[in-house]
């Protein structure tokens, strides 16, 4: 948190998404990356950041009120986040269960159809692909049958399928827009931190772009056909159904396997 004393009152301002709160990111999702926002603009954002009014602001000095507006300017560059902000939310008499905290009990195809839909519409701007991302992501919870069962993991939600996801995207047509970019830039944040956490896999770019990934098949595709042959998982299906973390530790591996026997 950023730190600023104003006519004795100590105001904190949240210096990443992650120090902000779900009702702070819904109002900033208006903002996220405006291209040179005009001053008005900044102010808003600054009014957000520190949960006050706009009136409040007149009783700012102009110095320190230039200094909270240089201070938020990060919300109009850099605002993904990994934290869960957003537990649950419910539509049509139905709740739908958030992922873990970077994404940590999401299956391998998971990662795979929330990551591209998420590309398709950062690329399209449609709001078709932000509702199938959100479907992929966020699901109904398990029976009680599930959920008392000796092998339960901790996830609450439905096991992933595609078919089904295309079904709650419909629902999610419903869902506030501002939630949905919220989910959006929570996504962003865990592809970013799960390609730091494995550049051997996503390369410099944070994309599956590896020369041992490289073949006329998607980077995903040759991945999943990679780790069925060459890993411990066996079969296409028990490789999609994999942990997240565990696939790419595995695919990690092999990688650096052949690059060992190619050098």
């Amino acid at each position: 948190m950023g730190l600023l004393w104003v006519k004795d009152k100590l105001l904190l301002l949240p210096q990443h998404t992650g120090e902000c709160s779900l009702e702070q990111l819904k109002k900033l999702s208006a903002y996220w990356l405006i291209d040179q926002p005009d001053y008005v603009t900044q102010l808003k954002v600054v009014a957000i950041l520190l949960n006050i009014s706009h009136r409040f602001l007149l009783r700012i000095d102009p110095e320190s009120l230039n200094r909270l507006r240089e201070l938020s300017l990060w919300v109009f560059e850099e605002c993904s986040f990994t934290e869960k902000k957003l537990d649950s939310f419910s539509l049509n008499s139905k709740t739908f269960y958030a992922p873990d905290t970077c994404l940590f009990n999401c299956s391998f195809i998971e990662f795979i159809h929330a990551d591209e839909m998420a590309q398709q519409y950062a690329l399209s701007g449609e709001e078709k692909y932000l509702d199938a991302l959100v479907a992929t992501l966020f699901r109904p919870a398990k029976s009680k049958k599930q959920l008392n069962a000796d092998d339960y993991n901790g996830d609450i939600r439905r096991p992933y399928n595609y078919y089904l996801s295309q079904i709650y995207a419909k629902e999610i047509t419903g869902l506030d827009q501002a939630l949905k970019k919220v989910v959006f830039l929570f996504f962003a944040g865990c592809k970013k931190y799960i390609s730091e956490q494995f550049p051997e896999v996503f390369g410099a770019g944070g994309e599956s772009d590896s020369a041992e990934l490289s073949n006329s098949d998607s980077p995903y595709a040759v991945a999943q056909k990679l780790l069925a042959k060459e890993g411990t998982l066996g079969d296409l299906e028990k490789v999609q159904d994999e942990n997240l973390y565990n696939a790419l530790s595995m695919l990690k591996d092999i990688i650096l396997n052949i690059e060992k026997q190619n050098s």
